[in-house]
């Protein structure tokens, strides 16, 4: 025959043994094995494997070869094999619902710290909120105090700015009020000297002898 996968029931039923007898022999002659798609266990009969004559398991009664048993046998090893893999399938619906009890689990956790942090942190940016009300206070109380220092020397520049041209207008008016002074002294000795003149020319004109008494004297 040639190289074919067979379940240890098929097998068996070629090589006229049971499915547990057909294990043993495969394991004793070191034949390959696998699992399949459906989770059946598969042994590769290689070609150089004796079949029984005729196929099927002997009747213990009369060594003949007897399908209806074979047939019995094959049906229990499915039926078998049907509750393995239903049993496999269960297992490892167990294993995931335990898997996902447990991510669940860490999920839960995960999502309680979570939590925390969010409350730790809603905690920490309250207090941050207010600290940063505090220092905006203080720092509008210390801008507001710049700005009144401020108006204030704002305020004096410009008190000292009129003062200093008020002073320079004192000093203008006062030099004006000397100028003037000095140009009416001067305007007064011009005066007084134009009086004096005419004072002599007086006091020349009283001192000579009135006309009638030169024409006296002729």
């Amino acid at each position: 025959m040639t190289e074919k996968w067979m379940t240890y029931a098929e097998a068996g039923a070629v090589f006229g043994l049971s499915p547990e007898a057909m294990r043993k022999r495969v394991k004793r002659l070191g034949w390959r094995t696998t699992i399949d798609n459906e989770g059946r266990r598969l042994l590769l009969v290689p070609e150089d494997a004796k079949v029984a004559p005729g196929g099927g398991r002997p009747d213990i009664r009369t060594g003949v070869p007897n399908p209806e048993f074979d047939r019995v046998v094959a049906e229990l090893e499915r039926e078998r094999e049907a509750r393995l893999k239903a049993e496999v399938r269960a297992a490892a619906a167990e294993g995931e619902a335990r898997t996902l009890r447990e991510v669940l689990q860490r999920t839960e956790t995960a999502l309680e710290a979570e939590r925390d942090v969010r409350r730790t942190l809603e905690l920490q940016a309250g207090e941050d909120a207010r600290q940063l009300s505090h220092f905006e206070t203080e720092a509008l109380a210390a801008a507001a105090e710049r700005e009144g220092a401020r108006i204030e020397r704002d305020q004096a520049r410009r008190d000292q700015t009129q003062a200093e041209l008020a002073a320079e207008d004192a000093q203008r008016d006062a030099a004006e009020s000397i100028a003037r002074a000095e140009q009416a002294e001067q305007d007064a000795a011009v005066l007084r000297a134009g009086i004096e003149q005419l004072q002599a020319q007086l006091d020349a004109i009283l001192a000579k002898p009135p006309w009638w008494r030169r024409l006296l004297r002729r």
